[in-house]
């Protein structure tokens, strides 16, 4: 068995909202809808497990009913950073579960192939981890100075 675990614990601050960010519509549909519709249209997973802050777990889990992912699915509170929402969720995964796939629910364009492909490379080497080349400018800035 194959999971997604999904935290989803953003406020939404920086885009200057009251709504927590992964609630927030793109085109008429939550982005976390987007990004988990994605995950459950992967043959590969089995379920998600979405980890939420416990103010928004009701709401969460009203909205997956409303939308009806074609995949099992489960709400569960998340913890203060990031790993500890990750590891709440990780804790909620069956027993039999052999991988565990992360995917933050506020990066709506993953697709069933990387899912996949990542999965298959996971088998081969126990763990991969998914990144893409840096377009923008990355500056290392030390003491308010830009050092390289």
């Amino acid at each position: 068995m194959n999971v997604a675990l999904v935290p989803a614990g953003g406020t939404g601050s920086r885009f200057g909202s009251t709504k927590a960010k992964q609630f927030l519509e793109l085109a008429g549909i939550p982005i976390i809808i987007r990004t988990l519709r994605h995950l459950a249209t992967c043959p590969e997973l089995d379920r998600i497990i979405v980890a939420v802050p416990a103010v928004d777990l009701a709401a969460c889990q009203e909205l997956l009913t409303e939308w009806k992912l074609e995949k099992p699915w489960l709400v569960v509170t998340g913890g203060k950073e990031r790993q500890d929402s990750v590891r709440e969720a990780l804790m909620a995964a069956p027993a039999e579960t052999e991988y565990a796939v992360v995917h933050d629910a506020v990066r709506p364009f993953i697709s069933a192939q990387l899912v996949t492909e990542s999965l298959t490379a996971a088998r081969a080497f126990r763990a991969v981890v998914v990144g893409h080349q840096v377009t923008d400018t990355v500056k290392q800035v030390q003491d308010g100075l830009v050092v390289a």
